[in-house]
């Protein structure tokens, strides 16, 4: 068929891409640990990016099929900014970060992973925990 012009499933492009994003995240989380950028040096690019790391260590293979329910229930948007939102909570940069509207649902899961003022990555007040390696 014409239509289906790439051997990839869209899961697997998903994946990879999720992948790609997880990587990304690890790289910023281990310059915050090692001092060598500060909360206030990071963008939304990099908290996105922090929060598909941790997503990816709590999730794990389970990851992008996560995302794509996050993104049929708040939409593309709403699904990068939930990762924004996770990236800023988990890292004790911002533990006060607003959930997007639509992400109230998640509050739980947000909290379970150290939203509340408990981050779990352990960056929050220089704690040097490591929940990951």
């Amino acid at each position: 068929m014409m239509g289906n012009w790439t051997s990839s499933s869209p899961s697997a492009i998903s994946d990879d891409h999720t992948a790609k994003e997880e990587v990304e995240g690890k790289e910023v989380w281990e310059k915050l640990q090692a001092k060598q950028i500060e909360c206030k040096d990071l963008t939304d690019e990099n908290y996105g990016s922090l929060g598909e790391y941790y997503m990816g260590q709590m999730m794990g293979n389970s990851h992008a099929a996560m995302n794509t329910m996050m993104e049929r229930m708040m939409g593309k948007e709403g699904e990068e900014h939930m990762h924004i939102v996770m990236g800023k909570r988990l890292s004790g940069c911002d533990t006060s970060a607003q959930l997007p509207q639509n992400g109230v649902g998640f509050m739980p899961m947000m909290l379970m992973m150290g939203g509340g003022g408990n981050p779990m990555m352990g960056y929050n007040a220089g704690q040097e925990r490591h929940f990951f390696r």
